[in-house]
């Protein structure tokens, strides 16, 4: 049973001269910024700070108390909602509370945005079962082996979070090994997904100086296995006529945007294309959060949660790795406040779960062989290969493959 949130929601409007009045805080929400891109550790403390100070310049202690109260044991919804560019990039999830402290990874409340201008889709929900596609871009001349390895790592943890809503017959997923722009504006159109997960290597670019419009990017694998830079206009039209819900990009700088600006960047894009529900991350966020925040995130939409709800246990859970022998102490330190919703209406259903589900066998989705060949748990690698042979073997391109190699190398 999802969890109980209480039916009003806590919205907090910023004045529009936030930034004038206050010059400062701008200032040091630059210096944060430049500490994840700089990939140094920014500690709970530089966090704190950043937060009560947010906190305190919007003066809300005594209405925010009264609300709280009046939640009792249910939930309490916390939107910032405002139109000013400048004061949609301040790092909000942050805000921290004197005496319940940071509101964004707190189980009493949820915290996300709102930007009034963006359009809303319809109100139409679809039936289940939740439809997932994690598609995923590795390509080879983007940091290869260290990539290779935790992209591959992602597919595994989510897989194994939607498993038993698999078998359950409440969810389906779509996980690709071929990371071509073709291949996901295809499965956008054939597998229609509900939720699309986007991971992999981004960049948002933005040189002032040379009077160009700042755009976020998202690097797709070319034909040969190369990076292709696809922007943020050509990803958001892709999504036109799809019955897309909720979109997570889970790539550096995908949250990222212009201070004068609030339609560019992969996240606010994808946003203004009428999405219900888009997260994007503040800063760049190390694969170990990102791995973590995927799992959870899935798992909580899987049990029916709704998105703000899941989002932030999401947060929390990125504090706490999955496996600590192969974590450092400190690895994980400041991750979790990255993560940001915007949301037309955090209200709006993913789907409508009230469908008859039809349960899928799970000799098949936990067979340890095929005929005579023992399956592993886990199979990581040959993720370029793959890419290379399946797609012309699928078309009838290549009729017949042999593969040679020493034993254990993968060829079953």
């Amino acid at each position: 049973m999802s969890r109980v949130i209480h039916k009003t929601q806590f919205i907090i409007k910023p004045d529009s001269v936030l930034i004038q009045t206050y010059p400062d805080l701008q200032q040091q929400s630059n210096a944060i910024s430049r500490k994840y891109a700089a990939g140094q550790q920014v500690t709970e403390e530089e966090l704190k700070d950043i937060g009560s100070y947010l906190w305190s310049v919007l003066n809300l202690q005594e209405s925010f108390d009264l609300a709280y109260k009046n939640t009792g044991r249910e939930i309490l919804s916390i939107i910032i909602e405002s139109d000013v560019p400048e004061i949609q990039v301040l790092p909000w999830e942050t805000l921290y509370h004197p005496v319940h402290a940071f509101l964004g990874k707190n189980q009493a409340f949820t915290l996300s945005r709102c930007v009034r201008q963006i359009k809303k889709n319809s109100d139409t929900v679809c039936e289940g079962p939740l439809r997932v596609l994690l598609f995923t871009s590795l390509p080879d001349d983007v940091n290869p082996e260290k990539s290779r390895l935790n992209v591959e790592e992602e597919q595994v943890q989510v897989q194994e979070a939607l498993v038993p809503w698999i078998a359950k017959g409440l969810v389906q997923l779509e996980i690709p090994d071929d990371g071509r722009f073709s291949t996901f504006q295809e499965l956008v159109k054939s597998f229609q997904p509900h939720i699309l997960y986007l991971s992999g290597h981004g960049k948002f670019n933005h040189q002032s100086h040379l009077d160009e419009p700042a755009y976020g990017e998202f690097f797709f694998e070319s034909e040969t296995g190369k990076s292709d830079g696809v922007g943020e206009d050509t990803i958001a039209k892709a999504l036109i006529g799809s019955g897309v819900q909720v979109v997570v990009i889970s790539t550096c700088e995908s949250g990222k945007v212009a201070s004068d600006e609030l339609s560019n960047g992969l996240t606010r894009k994808i946003s203004a294309q009428g999405i219900p529900h888009v997260i994007g991350m503040r800063e760049s966020i190390s694969d170990k959060a990102g791995i973590q925040f995927a799992r959870t995130l899935c798992d909580e939409i899987a049990k029916q949660e709704r998105i703000d709800v899941a989002l932030q246990y999401a947060r929390i859970a990125i504090q706490k790795p999955i496996d600590d022998n192969n974590v450092e102490k400190n690895e994980l330190l400041g991750q979790w406040c990255l993560p940001m919703l915007i949301s037309s209406n955090v209200e709006t259903p993913i789907i409508n779960w009230n469908f008859t589900p039809q349960p899928v066998d799970a000799t098949i989705i936990y067979r340890k062989h095929i005929g005579n060949v023992s399956v592993p748990k886990r199979f990581i690698g040959r993720r370029s290969e793959l890419r290379k042979y399946k797609s012309r073997l699928l078309k009838g391109e290549l009729q017949k493959l042999l593969l040679i190699a020493p034993g254990g190398q993968g060829k079953s």
